[in-house]
């Protein structure tokens, strides 16, 4: 066995991309394990190490196109070559070059080849092999040189006409003699390293004979390798020589396409070829740096991805450098399509997707990737370069080092800003506990029965400041164990914390050295005396200080661990406990209410409690020798830390399923090498009895994380820790057990998923103390404890008095159904963004940007907040012409992207708040309406046909700005789909009136029953503009037949006017989006309808409709038939293909494949709701294009004077987008401008209400009348709320009207949380925001943007990759402004934050 080792491994593994100080174990040709080296080191002690020397460890490269006998022709001078087109080069320098080609040439050619390729990295090559000077045994002379080599290899010969009809034959023969070879060998030998394909030239040197020969010789063996259009020549000879037919075409029509052919170049492909190649799932391959080279041409990649047709990369033999192939792609694809930011995802997949891929199906082995299973490709190392993954490990491995702070300068960070922000650590919410109901533990109290967890937020003397500041008083320290400080942190892949929902991990201990560990708890101990006295927060002797110890015995007896505890039971004789107390004797002055006698009264015990806290697979006898050795050995209070496996694998994971977290992952190994009941129980009935025996107080804590494997790219590592919400249902149960077996009457220290939500029935039911770690990593941060600190104003006092069964039994049963602890039918949604976070002025509205309109969403929250109904919805029609309709039906994907979603599920109410402040002020709006007069020409005449949303919109808006609007509308009423087919009982019909009236309050002309079949015909009316609104009425089909399927809109229309409709006992309605769940509930209404059934392919959370309906249809009880695809309707019953969800691609998704069987469902009736089409004859008699879906790209059509909005040019979308396309239209006819309101987005002046809402979650939603906005765009700060180490700072910089944030270097350990919470997609807070660096060493460790103090005046600034040192009082530092005056300002108003 070998373990490649000591260099960064990029795997190309979605789940772990990459792994610094990683390490790949291979048995023969087979990767057994990636990983840490640490952890295959320790794992794997007898395997040979290969010494990576630092460098990339990394999957072989692999090479889909080349041409061997292009090998040696490098630097070759061919007299008379002077080649001015695609053919002249082939016919002066290529063919030459094969004519004269031999046996040895070839076999030269191939060594050539082959080490070149292997020097840049490749490993397996699809070579095209042409030498027409002696053909027979060409292939096997490469075959041979290939398997001296180790380079896998698939090989074919390029059929051709060019020459002799005896050499077309020899090709022939060649290549099928070595596909009959390979095709033995591939079933003879399972690491078959040569593969064949059967090799064509071009289109244009194949006759249609010479194709079936072709055919025939292959007989299926293989796939076929063809050069299709890389030049004009093809198309030139298909359309001249060949009847017309195109080379595409041609292939087809002999036998020559299909999944496992693969077609080079295809630069002048039609769009109808392209249709043949995906529907007959063929391969192209593309070879960017030749064609350039060549001058042919560039391929349309960026159309064939669209289209959904694989295409893999190649190099043509122009080079063998694939990563120079990928980067020539880039700049060929972006030149061509004028565009900077195209052609990165589709390089990415061709390169490392498609190409191993395409290699697997030749090989049958796991190509492209470094995972167990895979084939352990021989690859060089490479050298990282710079920008790369050198920057790549520098910023895992050196700038994520975590610099302790001395005591002076905490306790001036504390007492400064205090003095000056009213805040300890960002913490503003700073409470005042109640000191009578102190709580008995441990011979202690606390004054709070909660705090923060082992993990980050107890990781650094100032995370537990502000941990205090906000109300805790129990104080979980970070894990302490033998392994620590570098040695762990080459362990421990970053970032390393997710915790978007349920929170995931891949960190465990501190990182920290076990000393410097002791030394940030013992400054926290004493800072939090002195603040405790200091500023009244509640009794300096009111909290407790928990250790936590691992991981095993040997461990905690180490001198190093040994020193901890004790140190932690006195720390009187310590260095560090010297250095608070003589700080805080010297500067008494700068105390109020600390004397000399309160500092010298500081308990030098820290702590005299302990939780063992194992690893998994730790046997049940080490956990008790452990916890033994606490308790008779260092006298220490003793909770053990149980993990959730006590539960057993079965019950967790249906419990987890039960509770829609089926897509986390874990098998039954843990639950296997854990701990079981039956040996926990009698353990802790030991343990109780020893404690009892010594005074000392014995408990277990539940529950530790659950360990579950990174499947989803979630954090670059294996396997992953999981806590939260998910996490709740499973500890409660294992708290159940544990109370029904001890009769409640062993103590029980809990956490898996407390918040605010659950904290006070945990605690009545006598749970506690409690410590929260997810909940604090989420917005809000810290703050979210003083909220919690509020359900413990009653305490009183009282001891343990035992844990109730029946409470704890309530609190389990309603975690089954409470939807605080079930993950939604659909994914979050992304509330990221686009783009990186900006160094300065980083506050965004994400709301605003996510939504079609830009509604000034922030500007009408406040104003409904305050009660200014006339002013919201003023400021909501700017932008918006149907706030009664998007106030109901809207989708609102600007609450999806809501940072306040991150408390609530439904946010700020956004649309709950429109659709208020409209019916508050409609009347009063209505009346004041008065067009608004602008620079018009005065000969804008505008045509509007049809009246649905988007045509009265664009009437809206349009008049508005004093241009005349008719809308011609087909049918008898406006408000088109929303007036005609959505239910009532989804939006009344009052509400679309409102909407219909505020549009034509302006004056706009309307004409019933008047429908438009000529675009034309109204010019010669006077119109100058003609803007296409008449939506998506097409019906769509399932496929069924004739007469088999009732179409959606037609059956909602009808169902709405009333009509009498006979739909029998059995409804069937196939789709999925919000039509489909309109019908499905209609229908379920109608008299003699007794079930309703909704088919569709994927499952429920794939359905494109909206999540609130999916919940109203499943409420109103239509049966969800998920994975099954209609196929026939026979009588009244439907048959169906029974699907089943395949392998998860790339991103995670998984489609659903048929599996041959078939279910037959009672249909009486079937509805089709698959998509509405656009009715495209307008269109077309005007001269417009369009797609085959008749969509067109932009509101504006290409012809002159005619417009496009809505349904009818994207087709069916949503109200808001139709609003959004009448917008458009609006700005293009009138110049009109919508900003009118924009600058009430900031909120000036309202800062204080936003950071008051920081932190509290609606706890009563009926007594939340607020729109609960946390005003992001003027206070967002959200980086800062999550940072458990504080280690971003928002500060007030004079002459910029926002906040801005500082990173501070060294309290970062590159946790990642920021960027999980940052509203950019791209944002990495601690990575793009300015840094506050400490010392020279970590700014070289950095390629941060920011600046080091060098004097009092002076600092080095590093900003765009220049750095120079500036005095921040010059005006002319070459610096940006915003960044001059944030240094400025640290060293002004922040010095606190500079290193002392």
């Amino acid at each position: 066995m070998l373990l490649v080792a000591n260099g960064s491994v990029l795997t190309r593994n979605a789940q772990t991309p990459f792994i610094p100080n990683g390490a790949v174990a291979i048995d023969g040709d087979t990767i057994v394990e990636v990983g840490p080296e640490c952890e295959l080191k320790a794992k794997y002690p007898d395997a040979e190490y290969v010494d990576a020397q630092g460098n990339l460890i990394m999957p072989g490269l692999i090479n889909c196109h080349t041409h061997i006998y292009s090998g040696l022709a490098r630097g070759l001078a061919i007299k008379g070559c002077n080649p001015t087109n695609f053919l002249e080069n082939l016919e002066q320098q290529w063919w030459k070059i094969d004519d004269n080609l031999t046996l040895d040439g070839t076999k030269a050619s191939a060594y050539a080849t082959i080490l070149d390729s292997i020097r840049d990295g490749v490993t397996t090559i699809f070579d095209h092999h042409a030498s027409f000077c002696e053909i027979p045994g060409s292939l096997f002379t490469i075959k041979d040189a290939a398997q001296e080599l180790g380079m896998r290899s698939c090989l074919c010969y390029e059929v051709s006409d060019r020459r002799s009809q005896e050499k077309c034959d020899q090709a022939i023969a060649e290549n099928a003699e070595f596909a009959q070879w390979a095709a033995k060998e591939r079933r003879d030998n399972d690491n078959h390293m040569i593969a064949a394909m059967f090799g064509g030239h071009v289109t244009f040197t194949l006759s249609d004979e010479t194709m079936d020969k072709m055919a025939e010789a292959n007989n299926s063996l293989t796939g076929f390798h063809i050069h299709v259009c890389e030049g004009m020549n093809d198309v030139w000879d298909s359309r001249l020589n060949r009847g017309g037919i195109s080379p595409v075409e041609r292939l087809l029509q002999h036998n020559l396409l299909g999944p496992d052919t693969m077609l080079g170049h295809c630069i002048h492909v039609t769009p109808a070829e392209m249709d043949v190649v995906r529907e007959s799932g063929t391969w192209l391959v593309n070879n960017p740096e030749s064609n350039m080279g060549n001058a042919v041409g560039c391929a349309p990649v960026l159309e064939f991805f669209r289209r959904g047709i694989p295409v893999c990369m190649g190099t043509d033999a122009y080079t063998h450098d694939m990563l120079e192939s990928l980067k020539v792609f880039l700049i060929i694809q972006r030149h061509n399509a004028a565009m900077p930011n195209v052609g990165w995802c589709e390089a990415m997949t061709m390169l490392f997707e498609n190409n191993a891929k395409m290699a697997s199906k030749y090989f049958d082995r796991k190509l492209g990737v470094l995972e167990p299973g895979a084939c352990a490709s021989a690859t060089p190392y490479l050298r990282p370069p710079r920008g790369l993954a050198g920057r790549y490990r520098e910023e895992l491995i050196m700038s994520d080092i975590m610099r302790p702070i001395p005591f002076s300068q905490l306790m001036n960070c504390i007492i400064e800003e205090h003095k000056t922000q009213d805040a300890i650590f960002g913490v503003r919410k700073m409470v005042t506990t109640n000191q009578e109901g102190a709580l008995p533990i441990f011979d202690e109290r606390i004054e709070t029965p909660f705090g923060p967890a082992a993990g980050p937020n107890t990781q650094l003397a100032q995370n537990i400041v502000a941990s205090y500041v906000a109300g805790s008083r129990f104080f979980e320290l970070k894990t302490v164990q033998v392994m620590d400080g570098e040695e762990l942190s080459k362990c421990v892949n970053k970032p390393c914390i997710v915790a978007q929902d349920e929170c995931y991990n891949c960190e465990w201990s501190t990182e920290l050295e076990v000393p410097q560990a002791f030394a940030e708890y013992v400054k926290a101990w004493f800072a939090c005396h002195l603040i405790a006295r200091e500023y009244g927060l509640g009794s300096p002797d009111g909290f407790v200080f928990n250790m936590s110890v691992g991981y095993d015995l040997e461990g905690i007896k180490s001198p190093k661990v040994d020193a901890y505890i004790e140190g932690m039971k006195d720390a009187s004789g310590s260095d560090v406990w010297n250095e608070c107390r003589t700080w805080a004797l010297a500067n008494l002055d700068k105390f109020e209410h600390v004397d000399a006698a309160f500092v010298e009264s500081i308990p030098a015990r820290v702590s005299n409690s302990i939780t063992e806290s194992t690893l998994h697979g730790c046997p049940p006898a080490e956990i008790e020798r452990i916890a033994t050795y606490l308790i008779t050995e260092k006298g220490l209070n003793t909770y053990i830390k149980c993990n959730p496996t006590l539960l057993g694998y079965e019950f967790a994971r249906q419990r987890l399923n039960e509770l829609g977290f089926d897509y986390i992952v874990f098998d039954d190994t843990h639950f296997r090498e854990d701990l079981q009941w039956a040996d926990a129980v009698p353990m802790f009935e030991r343990l109780i009895a020893l404690c009892a025996e010594r005074s000392l107080e014995f408990g277990v804590k539940l529950t530790n994380t659950f360990p579950v494997d990174v499947t989803r790219n979630e954090l670059p590592s294996t396997e992953m820790y999981m806590s939260g919400r998910s996490l709740f249902s499973l500890t409660i149960e294992a708290v159940r057990r544990i109370t029904e077996q001890f009769d409640g009457k062993l103590r029980i220290s809990y956490s898996g998923g407390a918040t605010v939500y659950n904290i006070r029935a945990l605690y009545d039911a006598g749970i506690w103390p409690v410590t929260l770690a997810t909940d604090v990593l989420k917005p809000g941060g810290y703050e979210r404890f003083s909220q919690i600190a509020g359900e413990f104003t009653d305490l009183d006092g009282k001891p343990f008095a035992g844990v109730s069964l029946d409470a704890v039994t309530a609190i389990q049963t309603d975690s089954l159904t409470n939807p605080l602890y079930k993950k939604p039918l659909r994914p979050l949604p992304d509330r990221k963004v686009a783009g990186k976070s900006p160094l300065s002025d980083c506050f965004t509205t994400p709301c605003r940007t996510s939504c079609p309109i830009q509604q000034d969403i922030p500007a009408y929250l406040a104003a409904v907040d305050e009660g200014r109904y006339e002013d919201a919805l003023n400021i909501i029609i700017e932008r918006n012409a149907l706030p009664f309709i998007t106030g109901t039906i809207c989708p609102h994907p600007c609450g999806r992207s809501c940072e306040r979603a991150f408390y609530e599920p439904e946010g700020a109410q956004i649309r709950a708040s429109k659709l208020k402040a409209a019916r508050e002020a409609m009347t009063a709006v209505l009346s004041k309406l008065r067009a608004q007069a602008i620079a018009n020409d005065g000969e804008r005449n505008v045509a509007v046909i049809g009246g649905g949303p988007a045509g009265l919109a664009t009437a809206f808006f349009l008049t508005r700005a004093g241009v005349p609007v008719t809308i011609f509308e087909a049918r008898d009423s406006l408000g088109g789909v929303v007036r005609h087919v959505i239910p009532e009982f989804r939006i009344a019909s009052d509400d679309i009136y409102h909407d219909a009236e505020l549009c034509l309050a302006f004056g706009a002309k309307v004409q019933l029953n008047a429908r438009v079949d000529s675009i034309d015909g109204l010019r010669p009316r006077g119109f100058t503009d003609v803007v296409v609104a008449t939506g998506a009425w097409m019906p769509g089909s399932a496929g069924l037949g004739e007469g088999a399927e009732l179409d959606v809109l037609e059956f909602l229309e009808a169902a709405k006017k009333g009509e009498k409709l006979e739909l029998g006992e059995d409804v069937v309605v196939i789709g999925a989006g919000n039509t489909a769940m309109d019908a499905a509930r209609v229908a379920k209404r109608l008299a003699g309808v007794k079930n309703v059934r909704l088919v569709y392919r994927h499952t429920k959370k794939q359905m494109p409709a909206d999540e609130e309906e999916l919940d109203l249809a499943l409420a109103d009880g239509v049966e969800f038939c998920e994975l099954l695809a209609p196929k026939a309707l026979n009588g009244a019953v439907l048959t169906c293909d029974v699907m089943e969800l395949g392998e998860p691609d790339a991103s995670g998704r998984r489609s659903p494949v048929a599996t041959g069987e078939t279910v037959e469902l009672p249909a009486t009736t079937v509805i089709c709701a698959v998509g509405e089409g656009i009715d495209a004859s307008l269109y077309d008699a005007a001269g417009v294009e369009h797609d085959r879906r008749g969509r067109l790209a932009a509101t504006s059509t290409g012809v002159e004077g005619v417009w496009a909005a809505g349904d009818c040019r994207r087709g069916p979308a949503t109200v808001v987008e139709a609003i959004a396309d009448a917008a458009e239209v609006a700005r293009a006819i009138a110049g009109v401008d919508f900003n009118r309101y924009a600058d009430c987005n900031e909120q000036a002046g309202r800062e204080d209400t936003c950071y008051e809402r920081k932190g509290s979650l609606c706890r009563d939603k009926r007594n939340c009348t607020k729109t609960r906005c946390l005003g992001c765009g003027s206070v967002c700060e959200v980086c800062c709320d999550v940072c458990p180490n504080r280690a971003n700072v928002a500060i007030k910089v004079p002459g910029l009207a926002k906040h801005q944030v500082v990173h501070v270097d060294g309290m970062c350990n590159e946790c990642g949380n920021c960027a999980v919470f940052c509203p950019y997609q791209e944002g990495r807070p601690y990575k793009d925001k300015l840094t506050l660096f400490w010392s020279e060493q970590d700014m070289e460790n950095s390629e941060n943007e920011g600046f080091l103090a060098v004097d009092e005046d002076h600092f080095k600034v590093r900003v765009a990759g220049t750095v120079r040192t500036v005095s921040v009082d010059a005006v002319n530092t070459g610096l940006p402004e915003a960044v001059r005056l944030t240094i400025k300002a640290v060293r002004d108003s922040y010095p606190y934050l500079l290193k002392e």
